[in-house]
This record gives C-alpha cells, structure tokens and sequence, in this order.
C-alpha cells in the first residue's frame, strides 16, 4: 500500500504566506515544497508488508530520525518522510524522485533502506521512518543523524547512531544501545540478556525493572545512572575519572577508599558483572 501527502508552502524574504495543497494519488508524486533562500521538499509515503513469520527488522537510513513502535499486529507498516533542500524547487523536487525508498522481505528478514546518487554539496536529504512492527522481531536500527525511539519491542535490541539520542522503553532480550553525541534512555523491563549501552558525549540512564544479566554502561562526557530490582546480584565495577561514585546498594569498603571507584559484591553476590564509566561525570548505582 503506498500513500503520499502533499503541502505546498510559500515563505517570502520580508513576509510569510501558507499555501496547503492537500490529496492522496498513488500514481503522481506530490510533496511539500518551501520556498525562500532555500527551498525544501517533502514527500511522505507509506508501506505495508506481512511481517508473519518474520524474525529480524533492519532499517537503516543517514540523516533522519527512526521511531519504532511493537504492535501484536502481523502487518510491518512503514510511515517514510523524505525531506529535499537544495537551492529551487525545480531541484528539489527532481532530485526527490531519485531518492527510493525500500521495504521488502527476504526470508524471515525485513530490510528497510534508502537508495539515492550521491547529491551535490548544497542538496540536502533526509529520510526518516516511523514503523509498526510485530513485537517479538529482533531489531537492528541505524542512522548517522537523527533520533532513535523504540517501545514495546521484546526481541534483541540493537540501536546506534552518531548524532542523536536514544530512547528505549521495552525488553525481554539483549540490548545493545550506542551514540556518540546524543543521551541514552532505557526503561528494560525485563533484561532477558546482556545490556550494553555507550555514549561519548551525552548522560546514560538505564532502569532495568526485572531480570539479571550483565550489563555495561559508559560515556567520556556525562553521568552514567542505572537503576536495578532490590535482589540483584553480581559483581560492580564503577569509576568516575573526574566525579563521584554512589551506589544505593550495600558495599563493604575499606576505610579511606576513593569516592571516584567502587568494586564489589552486589546483593548475594555471582558472577554477573555491572560496569558503569564515565571520565567527565558521574556514576549512581540506583536500587528498586
């Protein structure tokens, strides 16, 4: 099923006037265009695909935000956004065209991706999805810059991006979360594997609600929070090269310990390790 929206919008140098052209055809593209010093086109589409039977989702785009939403559906529903700037609109909207956009399946994955030639330097494209999923598919999402935002998947997560926060409300598998610029927000409920969450310049919070497993969560410039169930148990090991270390948990510590390093026993104890890092910030070791 394909669906596309148009707008057409008019923005002048000293005075803004809004033009809407609103209609669905699934022959004739349409989309939004600004005018002004730059122009901006927008094209918004929407596909289906019987996601019965399926196994893995893997959708990747570069510049453009990505927003996944579990649904006990079998039906894999893909909302695309496709944004053009470039110096008219005639440009624009040419190179709109060549901008293709792919759901399809191949076995028991779901491949998601953009194809487009290279545009020139004043051309900009963005590609961003909104996708309905079945629930228990793995999931591995990419992008270079944009947002991420998952809920209610239960399957191994896997998420990165380089410009742009992620946000994850969901579990039931491993998960695996890393950005570079951005913050990591993580509600699992439960941790059915290994947490591994990575930033470099931005704050990770983590609760884990239920569930033991190891779980990892660094970043050069920000605080490191995870929040774990009262009856966790393994071994920690958290630093804070320029900051401070707290744990809610009961440590045994020697007299005249550092307050940027903390290691030992949680709860009974185990083999399941907790590591929390960070070089500019703080680390917090929160108990349910």
């Amino acid at each position: 099923m394909l669906k596309r929206t148009s707008t057409l919008t008019a923005v002048l140098a000293v005075a803004a006037v809004l033009m809407s052209v609103l209609g669905c055809d699934v022959s004739i593209p349409t989309g939004t265009t600004s005018e002004g010093f730059e122009r901006t086109y927008t094209e918004h589409l929407e596909q289906t695909l019987d996601g019965r039977g399926a196994s893995l989702l893997d959708a990747r785009t570069i510049n453009g935000a990505i927003t996944l939403e579990g649904s006990a559906q079998d039906r894999v529903i893909v909302q695309i956004r496709k944004e053009i700037r470039a110096f008219s609109k005639q440009e624009a909207e040419a190179f709109a065209q060549k901008v293709q956009v792919h759901v399809k399946r191949n076995g028991n994955e779901i491949q998601i991706y953009k194809e487009h030639p290279k545009p020139p330097n004043h051309i900009q494209v963005v590609v961003a999805y909104e996708i309905q999923s079945p629930s228990g598919v793995d999931v591995r999402l990419g992008t270079v810059n944009g947002r991420i935002r998952i809920r209610g998947m239960v399957g191994t997560v896997d998420a990165e991006t380089i410009n742009g926060a992620i946000d994850l409300v969901g579990g039931g598998s491993r998960v695996g979360l890393s950005t570079v610029n951005g913050d990591i927000d993580a509600l699992v409920e439960p941790l059915g594997g290994e947490g591994r969450f990575f930033a470099v310049n931005g704050s990770v919070d983590v609760e884990v609600r239920s569930g033991v497993a190891p779980v990892t969560a660094t970043t050069t410039n920000g605080s490191v929070e995870l929040t774990l169930p009262g009856n966790f148990s393994g071994q920690l090991s958290a630093r804070a090269a320029r900051g401070r270390v707290r744990s809610e948990f009961p440590m045994s510590l020697p007299p005249g310990s550092p307050q940027n390093y903390l290691t030992g026993p949680l709860g009974k104890g185990g083999n399941t390790q907790v590591t929390l890092l960070t070089t500019n910030g703080n680390v917090a070791l929160k108990r349910r």
